[in-house]
């Protein structure tokens, strides 16, 4: 079980543990949830829970704007980046929802979902500087992006 804070970045294997492979109910406030995949749709943790109040899925790659335009190996990944339509439904969802504890995933928790952990923190008014090394390591385009977007 853990403590809900404002916002909450897990992993996908913190989520099947909390919630799918679990009797132990851990939410006992609403939350609203961002769940990250790399591509597709049905790749995503479907958790039905009457404490989540609402669900934003998005599906983009843990790459950056450089890795692609410069590392021919990751070019295949272009079309995988966080989109500008992307960063401002994030940004859409976590103003809508800023009363509201969040708690976004990604597969391992580091990197995706770190950064839209601190564009959250920057919405709700709240430090970010637990959002770092080593357990958390935002990626450097999607910080860039959402911070871009919501100025």
């Amino acid at each position: 079980m853990f403590t809900i804070n404002p916002v909450n970045i897990l992993s996908e294997k913190m989520i099947k543990a909390y919630w799918l492979d679990s009797t132990v109910n851990p939410l006992l406030v609403p939350v609203v949830r961002i769940a990250i995949t790399d591509y597709e749709p049905a790749d995503h943790l479907i958790v039905s829970h009457p404490y989540i109040k609402e669900t934003l899925y998005l599906e983009f790659c843990d790459v950056t704007d450089v890795e692609v335009n410069t590392l021919a190996a990751f070019s295949r990944f272009r079309d995988a980046l966080l989109t500008e339509k992307q960063a401002d439904q994030i940004i859409a969802f976590l103003v809508h929802y800023s009363r509201y504890p969040l708690v976004v995933n990604c597969y391992a928790g580091v990197s995706r979902s770190a950064a839209v952990g601190k564009i959250a923190c920057r919405i709700k008014g709240i430090d970010d500087s637990w959002i770092k090394p080593p357990h958390f390591n935002p990626n450097p385009y999607i910080d860039h992006l959402l911070n871009a977007r919501y100025s």
